[in-house]
C-alpha cells in the first residue's frame, strides 16, 4: 500500500489489480502513479495520478509527482497548524473570559499593579467601594491613594510584593473619591503576572474592613463606658441570662 511506502508506487494496470476501487474503470489503458502525502510524522493520505502507461517510468513524471505530493502535504500541515492555533486561541479566550468575570465580579477589592508601581486595572468592586472611575485610577501610582501615615509601610509592602516576596496580610487606610478613608485589609501573597515570559506586574486583593473596625471600636467604647459606670456606682448591678445564671455582677 502506498500509505506505508516512502517512495512512489506505480501500478501499470489498475483496472485488473485494483478492481475494488470505484475509479479503476476510469483508468482503462492507463497506469497510476501514487505518492504518500506525509509531512513530518503525520500521514494525510495518498495522491494518485493517472498517466498513459508509456509515461509511468519517466523520471520527470516521478519528480513532478513527488513535488506535488510534498506541496499538498505542506499545505495540509499548514491547515492543521491553523486549526490547532484557532482552537488554542478559542480556548485561551474562554479561559480569559472566565478569569475576567471572576476578577470583575468578586466582591472584594482587586488591583493590578505594574512593576513600576502604577495601577494598571481595578475591578468593579473597587470602583463601587472607593468611588473612583477606572480612568481616574489607572496610570497613577498606587501609593498616591494611601494616607500619608500609612504610606511608608505600604511602600515596603508593595516593594516586597513586586520583588516576588511573600507579603504578609496587612491593612492600610486608602482615600476614597469623596475624601473619606477606607481601611483595606490586603491579603497575604499575590499573583505575579507575565507577558511573553517577562513579569509585568502583580494582582493583589483585599477587603474593606472600615465598617467592621467602626463596629469593633464602638463596642470597645461601649464596654469601657459600662465598666466606668459599674466601677463608680454604689448600686448593685447584675446581668443574668434567661437560665437565671449571672454572667456579670457588681
Amino acid at each position: 500500500s502506498a500509505l506505508v511506502q516512502p517512495e512512489i508506487v506505480i501500478t501499470e494496470n489498475p483496472f485488473s489489480s485494483c478492481k475494488e476501487c470505484c475509479l479503476s474503470g476510469e483508468c482503462a489503458g492507463r497506469g497510476v502513479m501514487t505518492a504518500r502525502l506525509q509531512y513530518l510524522d503525520r500521514t494525510y493520505g495518498v495522491l494518485s495520478i493517472s498517466l498513459p502507461r508509456d509515461l509511468l517510468f519517466d523520471e520527470r513524471g516521478s519528480v513532478l509527482c513527488e513535488k506535488v505530493a510534498h506541496d499538498i502535504s505542506l499545505a495540509l500541515h499548514h491547515l492543521d497548524l491553523k486549526e490547532e492555533l484557532n482552537y488554542a486561541e478559542g480556548t485561551l479566550k474562554t479561559i480569559e473570559s472566565k478569569y475576567r468575570f471572576l476578577y470583575e465580579e468578586t466582591p472584594g477589592i482587586s488591583l493590578v499593579i505594574g512593576i513600576d508601581g502604577t495601577i494598571k486595572d481595578i475591578n468593579k468592586s473597587t470602583v463601587e467601594i472607593l468611588g473612583y472611575s477606572k480612568g481616574e485610577v489607572i496610570g497613577k501610582h498606587a501609593l498616591d491613594f494611601v494616607i500619608p501615615e500609612d504610606r511608608e509601610k505600604a511602600g515596603l509592602q508593595l516593594k516586597r510584593t513586586l520583588e516576588d516576596m511573600y507579603p504578609p496580610e496587612m491593612e492600610f487606610n486608602i482615600y476614597s473619591r469623596d475624601g473619606t478613608t477606607h481601611t483595606i485589609l490586603f491579603s497575604a501573597g499575590s499573583v505575579r503576572l507575565y507577558e511573553r515570559g517577562l513579569p509585568t506586574g502583580v494582582l493583589i486583593t483585599g477587603v474593606d474592613i472600615t465598617k467592621r473596625n467602626r463596629v469593633e471600636k464602638a463596642l470597645r467604647e461601649s464596654r469601657e463606658r459600662f465598666r466606668l459606670i459599674t466601677e463608680n456606682t454604689s448600686d448593685f448591678i447584675s446581668i443574668t441570662k434567661f437560665s437565671l445564671i449571672p454572667v456579670y455582677t457588681y
